[in-house]
């Protein structure tokens, strides 16, 4: 199953990054995947109207200084991301950017950690196989887009009006749907 590795709920952020990194995919929907893990305190209102470009999202009036702060932050990370090897690419968002230590905090179990380090070794071993990161979010961009990925379990292409899918609240954490049930929320 080629597409549904990198839609897993802590996968689909790294591959945010790259995306956006290497412009292969600069949308309001990527850059919601990963703006915020690690925590950035940045508000999705800043990006309410936004259609433009970075540039335009980095000189918005309309954040705090801290967001803005933030913002350059990021943008200091997706410039060194460009610069690097898939493999190294994904090191840095992992170690220096922070996002293991992220994702850990939040797993629930030693379970969860086990299946995020396994996943990362997955990641890992696909990052070998290319010269060049923008070569690989291509690659992913074109699976996403085509019928191999929703053969391969692109779960939001499958979605049927009849199907019910059950999510631990962090795994669900970044996923979009029309309708969401909580059961047993008492207060």
């Amino acid at each position: 199953a080629g597409m549904s590795f990198y839609v897993l709920p802590h996968i689909k952020p790294i591959i945010g990054y790259f995306m956006f990194a290497t412009n292969v995919d600069r949308s309001r929907k990527r850059l919601l995947t990963f703006l915020n893990r690690p925590l950035r305190g940045i508000s999705r209102e800043i990006l309410a109207d936004w259609g433009g470009t970075w540039q335009e999202l980095l000189t918005r009036e309309r954040m705090t200084e801290g967001e803005r702060k933030e913002f350059q932050k990021l943008d200091a990370i997706l410039k060194t991301i460009r610069q690097l090897s898939p493999e190294m690419a994904v090191t840095y968002i992992l170690k220096v950017v922070g996002y293991e230590n992220y994702v850990k905090e939040y797993c629930a179990s030693m379970e969860d950690v086990i299946l995020f380090q396994e996943s990362l070794e997955e990641l890992r071993e696909r990052a070998k196989m290319y010269s060049s990161l923008r070569e690989w979010m291509e690659l992913v961009q074109w699976e996403e887009n085509s019928d191999v990925g929703k053969q391969s379990g692109n779960m939001e292409d499958e979605i049927d009006e009849a199907e019910v899918f059950l999510y631990t609240f962090h795994g669900a954490k970044g996923l979009e749907f029309d309708t969401v049930f909580i059961p047993h929320l008492n207060e």
